[in-house]
């Protein structure tokens, strides 16, 4: 083994220790992760803000609309012409 690989790797692990946490650091940090984490399932439990479904916001934008009542007929046509590879009750 070259002395350049030796130096590599004993380089290589020294920095690999530096950043590993000891036991008490990652004692601390799980400590803060799970009072974090309670805090939220607390304000989420508390919350009464309630997220509309996002269909509900779009409900009647095209109300009285003729390009829109213009599309619902040529799709009416398309489905029509194609009544006989359908059951039916599919094609109004």
């Amino acid at each position: 083994m070259s002395l350049l690989l030796i130096w590599a790797i004993i380089n290589c692990k020294f920095t690999v220790l530096k950043f590993i946490m000891s036991p008490s650091k990652v004692e601390e940090r799980l400590s803060k992760l799970e009072a974090e984490v309670t805090q939220l399932k607390i304000s989420l439990l508390n919350s009464t803000n309630t997220i509309k479904p996002w269909w509900e916001n779009i409900v009647g934008t095209f109300a009285d609309d003729p390009s829109f009542e213009e599309a619902i007929a040529i799709g009416r046509e398309y489905r029509r012409s194609y009544k006989d590879l359908f059951d039916p009750s599919e094609v109004e």
